[in-house]
């Protein structure tokens, strides 16, 4: 069965995903952000998996400490904003790199929550962002660097705008008590402080909290 649209268009019904020009129904699964499937594969065996969540841990990170590290890395530079931002669940917008992704979340328990990915069209989320989203929109680069243990990665968030010149760390985990090792320029860990929270940083920018502006 073929699709005919004379735009890019995209649809979830059952457990297939249809998009693009003239494209066949293919399986849902395959239509996933490569970073949502890489973190459900490392499952280990033996634990039963638990799909559309995401397990993640969240840290300041020594600026002076990493900077070499990351000047020989290469960023993928994102923008980002919110059609919802509530304490139970967010919809975000994310431009990365040349991709576009549409992400619900609920609320974080413990260090879980729950996740839905889809690649979206990249004008689509351009218009999005433009016209629908709440500015400021959100914008850093993020470096991918491996962890010490095989399948994890650190991924360090380097804000730009009214968020620099703050630098977080997460990491993904396939369950809440996966044990990793801490890099020297590792800070404090925040993953219960919404403060940091990306949805939080729109609406109270990391700059302003020193002026008494911005921190919740």
């Amino acid at each position: 069965m073929f699709v005919k649209a004379t735009r890019v268009v995209w649809s979830v019904t059952g457990s297939y995903f249809r998009s693009g020009r003239r494209q066949r129904w293919r399986p849902y699964r395959q239509q996933l952000s490569p970073r949502l499937c890489k973190a459900r594969s490392m499952q280990p065996e033996g634990v039963p998996r638990v799909t559309n969540q995401e397990i993640e841990r969240k840290f300041l990170v020594e600026a002076d400490a990493i900077r070499c590290l990351l000047q020989q890395s290469q960023g993928t530079h994102y923008a980002q904003g919110y059609l919802c931002a509530e304490p139970d669940r967010t919809v975000r917008v994310r431009i990365a790199g040349h991709e576009a992704f549409l992400t619900v979340k609920g609320r974080t328990r413990g260090y879980t929550r729950a996740e839905y990915e889809y690649p979206i069209p990249l004008r689509d989320a351009e218009e999005l962002l433009e016209t629908l989203c709440p500015p400021p929109l959100v914008e850093k680069v993020r470096y991918r660097i491996p962890a010490s243990e095989p399948g994890l990665v650190w991924e360090i968030d380097e804000f730009l705008g009214d968020n620099a010149p703050l630098i977080l760390a997460e990491i993904e985990l396939p369950t809440e008590d996966t044990s990793f090792e801490r890099p020297g320029w590792l800070g404090q860990e925040v993953t219960d402080d919404e403060r940091y929270y990306n949805a939080s940083l729109q609406r109270h920018p990391y700059r302003l909290w020193g002026l008494g502006q911005g921190a919740p």
